[in-house]
């Protein structure tokens, strides 16, 4: 019996059969393919809907350790089944648990927290990316572990691209503005380099910039242009700045009682960017600071110590994380650990800081310059004007543009540039006194300012 394919009319074999649908209608082969082909599409985005809804809840982190192991050629996944790859990372996380020695350093033993953070996250994922394939496969799609995982690699590469994309679209018009048609590899990379971002330039960000300016380039060259330049700047920063900087106010600790230890934490905690609180010398339920950024509270014990730190100080802090609610706990020392409180400190994912990273990173703070990408200039206001436009250049593209402010109690705004996009905020504007000149934060300031200026009575 001859039959027409449902979809042309074309006229059928009786082979043809081979190619009907669930709901009874039968394609010809050309019909078909082209709805294996809608039907693909259609499956995939179906997929990647879920993919990013699981994602939505997902810190970066999460997302580079999928994305590490796609990319790990020691990782292959089997047609139907993950269990090699469970037990390949059950392995290593084993091998992180059992690893840890009398005398290690903190870096060591970040190094095994960070591995252990690392295998029980991608053994979570591992065991949802198992329930994803089942309900996909629920829903009808056929598909694998490795294809899921592909699209999940999709999804990522696409978020990190858009996040790139915010530095690099900006970074391309104003390099491309300095250099007009001379543009090459170690140009771009020199001028890029310049511009006041606090990125790590490393080769994946600097091979995108690359690429919208369709350079060739290679890898090592690049890392060479990467180091030799910054090692230039640093040079540059340090001939600016030369007898005119002002140094970090920390300076050795190996002196200090075990109460003055804890002022000194203090400082060095508020020159990294935290917000710290001092518990009260008794009663502080293990913790000598509470320290916050980011939305984190973080609890901190300080043991100036001539010998090695204990596990009692590791239980301390554990307690003191649990009667605070904190995100984290740190143990800081002048000395080190030994191997029952790092044992400890393992198991409660506790971070120690030993003499020589307490010593590092305080190197790390005196050298390092903050780099801002913010509106500086201070601007002198005209008086009983509420609102009032004031004129910006941009300090990513360096193009100008116009901005309306109400500074009526003097704001520090924030905004975005027109013709890069890259935000911008800027300092306090200063309401001035129109007497003497002095400056003063809000209109209230300066209208009591200048009714008792010497000046005015003059």
């Amino acid at each position: 019996m001859m039959v027409n394919c449902s979809k042309c009319g074309k006229k059928l074999g009786f082979l043809s059969s081979k190619n009907k649908l669930d709901d009874g209608s039968i394609l010809c082969s050309q019909c078909f393919e082209k709805w294996k082909e809608q039907q693909e599409k259609k499956n995939k985005k179906i997929m990647i809907e879920y993919i990013i809804k699981y994602l939505s809840n997902k810190d970066m982190e999460f997302n580079g350790y999928i994305l590490g192991c796609h990319k790990n050629r020691d990782v292959n996944f089997d047609e139907d089944s993950l269990q090699r790859v469970t037990e390949h990372f059950q392995t290593l996380l084993a091998q992180a648990e059992y690893s840890n020695k009398s005398g290690m350093s903190s870096y060591e033993i970040d190094e095994i927290i960070d591995t252990k953070k690392m295998c029980e996250e991608i053994l979570d994922f591992l065991s949802d990316l198992e329930k994803m394939y089942k309900l996909f496969s629920r829903k009808g799609i056929d598909t694998d572990y490795f294809e899921i995982l592909a699209l999940f690699a999709e999804v990522i590469e696409r978020n990190l691209n858009k996040e790139y994309d915010k530095i690099l679209i900006p970074a391309h018009k104003r390099i491309t503005k300095r250099l007009e048609k001379n543009a090459d590899v170690k140009g771009v990379i020199k001028e890029f380099m310049k511009i006041p971002l606090d990125i790590d330039y490393n080769f994946d960000i600097i091979s995108k910039l690359l690429d919208k300016f369709n350079l060739e380039y290679d890898k090592k060259e690049v890392e060479r242009t990467i180091e030799d330049t910054q090692e230039e700047i640093d040079l540059d920063e340090f001939e600016e700045d030369l007898g005119s900087s002002k140094k970090i106010n920390i300076g050795d600790f190996e002196k200090l009682t075990g109460y003055e230890f804890e002022g000194y934490l203090k400082g060095l905690f508020n020159l990294l960017g935290y917000t710290v609180i001092v518990t009260s010398l008794s009663g502080d339920q293990g913790a000598d600071l509470i320290i916050s950024k980011n939305g984190q509270k973080t609890v901190v014990q300080a043991k100036k110590y001539n010998g090695k730190v204990s596990n009692k100080a590791i239980q301390e802090i554990v307690a003191a994380k649990n009667h605070y609610k904190a995100d984290k706990a740190i143990v800081v020392t002048n000395s080190s650990f030994t191997k029952s409180a790092i044992n400890l400190a393992l198991s409660n994912n506790v971070g120690l800081w030993d003499g020589q990273k307490l010593n590092d990173i305080i190197k790390n703070l005196r050298s390092k310059k903050k780099k801002k990408l913010f509106y500086e200039k201070s601007l002198t206001l005209k008086k009983g004007k509420e609102i009032q436009t004031i004129r910006i250049s941009c300090p990513f593209c360096e193009e100008e543009f116009d901005y309306e402010v109400d500074i009526t109690e003097g704001v520090n705004f924030e905004t975005e540039c027109p013709h890069c996009g890259c935000a911008i905020s800027a300092e306090p504007i200063v309401w001035k006194c129109e007497y003497c000149g002095k400056g003063f934060d809000t209109k209230a300031e300066v209208d009591k300012h200048e009714k008792t200026c010497k000046k005015n009575e003059k």
